[in-house]
């Protein structure tokens, strides 16, 4: 049973990081293509030998150096950046161009390891605005997974702000990411070749899914083995299965899992936020404490019985789902997250696999919801008849916003259509509003 014991402390423990990455400026703006590294520790960090060796190619120079707590930008065309951000030590020219679709950068030391290794992306859950509308990709969480999207956010200004600190990472940095089930994580699972928690009457039933299920391996039909449970022949899908089921394939079509985790009341009281990432193939139900909280949208019962099909056989993307309002489903002592996944068909299927990740965010208690939200827009009015289309902004606080630098616009080809007006604070809890063809 994996328990858990947490030290907050006021800094994090990650060193040298890719913190803001410009892969598609806009435009024919690759010229203006960079990527900045931060070093977060209390020393400098020697760069002598270091290279980027995938993505882009660059060495840097015999006797780089990045100080303790400062950045270092390598750009495609270093003299274009100086010029347009009035930036001085720019690095490069890299070879090679940063993808608009996504690839693997990776940095590696001078004895050839890699020592950073980025794979972003421009589809969901990946966010749209750094994909040509101007917003560079900002390293937001730099304490959680640079694997993750959720790690992530768009710069809080058009063009980024490369050496120097983005608001967005600054609002963040009390927080630090726990991850309470991965890969791997202790588990039981079940092979669905019958129900398992029938009714009397034979019907499925979530049972399976509370804390207090039997599911001890001497006594049940449950096995032991370490989180990810299926079967495929592909590289990308191997990583995510630790317990390899051969004789699923024709013989039945669903497999069920149970993940325990232990919380206590004090750990519970820090988590700011919940979410999930469920990596699978073809279809899945996820319950929290034997709540159905998630499913991939194409399965059919509630809950979906042994022998039903997950849906049309085909690769799905990793789904990403925000728990934070079902964080009241978590309890001191055991916890259980349970998911069933279910294949297409009993036949004819190359792979079916279910391996979920459950983090939590951890910061001060009372910290609130995602920091990232602090102004939305709340309200708008589009093609009235009278003419008067308007857009209400709403600051959900905690603090102030000072709006003076914040453009509004309906055409991601041009970001600054309108200003608003400089001096303008939005205080917690204050709405703001500008009608068509007239002031705020």
């Amino acid at each position: 049973m994996a328990s858990l014991v947490i030290i907050l402390t006021g800094q994090r423990g990650f060193g040298l990081v890719i913190s803001e990455v410009m892969y598609h400026a806009p435009g024919d703006g690759e010229t203006l293509e960079f990527i900045e590294l931060y070093n977060n520790r209390a020393v400098f960090e020697d760069l002598t030998g270091y290279a980027f060796t995938n993505g882009i190619g660059y060495e840097f120079d015999p006797g780089t150096i990045i100080g303790p707590k400062s950045y270092l930008v390598i750009a495609r065309d270093p003299a274009a950046l100086e010029r347009s951000y009035g930036l001085a030590g720019v690095r490069g020219p890299f070879t090679g161009r940063l993808s608009n679709d996504g690839e693997r950068i990776e940095l590696s030391d001078s004895c050839g390891q890699i020592v950073i290794s980025l794979r972003y992306d421009d589809d969901p859950p990946w966010l749209a605005a750094p994909d040509g509308t101007g917003h560079s990709l900002v390293l937001s969480k730099p304490g959680g997974d640079p694997a993750e999207a959720s790690s992530w956010s768009p710069s809080t200004f058009v063009g980024g702000t490369p050496g120097e600190p983005d608001q967005v990472r600054a609002v963040t940095e009390e927080s630090t990411a726990l991850t309470l089930v991965d890969v791997g994580h202790r588990g039981l699972y079940f092979k669905g070749t019958t129900e398992p928690s029938p009714s009397a009457s034979g019907r499925p039933t979530t049972a399976w899914t509370e804390v207090g299920f039997n599911d001890n391996p001497a006594r049940t039909l449950w096995a032991e083995g370490p989180s990810g449970y299926g079967y495929s022949n592909e590289a990308d899908e191997l990583r995510f299965i630790a317990t390899q089921i051969s004789d699923m394939p024709g013989n039945y079509m669903s497999i069920y899992a149970r993940l325990p985790f232990e919380l206590t009341a004090e750990v519970i009281s820090f988590f700011s936020s919940l979410r999930a990432d469920v990596h699978y193939d073809d279809g899945f139900v996820l319950y929290l404490n034997g709540v159905r909280v998630a499913d991939s949208g194409q399965i059919s019962g509630n809950p979906p019985p042994f022998n039903q099909s997950g849906g049309p056989a085909t690769d799905p993307p990793p789904a990403s789902i925000d728990l934070t309002s079902r964080m009241d489903l978590l309890r001191p002592g055991q916890n259980v997250l349970a998911i069933q996944s279910h294949n297409a068909s009993l036949r004819g299927s190359s792979d079916c696999f279910v391996s979920p990740i459950l983090r939590a965010t951890i910061g001060e208690p009372g910290a609130g919801v995602d920091p990232q939200a602090r102004v939305l827009i709340n309200e708008l009015l589009a093609n009235s008849d009278a003419g008067t289309d308007w857009v209400e902004l709403y600051n959900p606080g905690p603090a102030t916003v000072d709006l003076s630098n914040v453009y509004l616009s309906d055409d991601a080809s041009d970001l600054l259509k309108y200003k608003i007006p400089d001096g303008t604070f939005l205080q917690p809890g204050q709405f703001w509003a500008v009608t068509e063809g007239m002031g705020p």
